[in-house]
């Protein structure tokens, strides 16, 4: 038998398709362990949750005005209504300046 045929008949007899069984078994294996990782794996980036929102520092009967400045140098100007959504004013007042990289609220009383 020459070297060739040795070859091949080796690679024949350690590389065998799969049956349908071992398929579906590694498909599960492969999803397992994603599923493992997935729940392990720090979550870096993942916002901070608090038990309760910031203390109310906000004036109801004040105007509040949000200027969102973006990446390539557009702005845009948001009215908040303290009188309709207190909690959510409350918020953009608390955080401005804060963690906010994206959008800086810049309030004006």
């Amino acid at each position: 038998m020459s070297k060739k045929k040795r070859l091949q008949s080796k690679i024949e007899r350690t590389h065998r398709p799969l049956s349908g069984t071992q398929m579906v078994a590694g498909v599960v294996l492969l999803l397992a362990l994603a599923a493992i990782v997935w729940i392990v794996w720090p979550k870096s980036g993942a916002a901070k949750q608090y038990d309760a929102p910031p203390p109310m520092t906000i004036d109801p009967t004040k105007e509040y005005y949000a200027t969102v400045k973006m990446e390539k140098g557009g702005e845009f100007v948001i009215q908040l209504y303290p009188d309709k959504a207190p909690i959510t004013v409350n918020n953009f007042v608390f955080w401005r300046g804060k963690a906010i990289s994206t959008a800086r609220p810049s309030i004006a009383s």
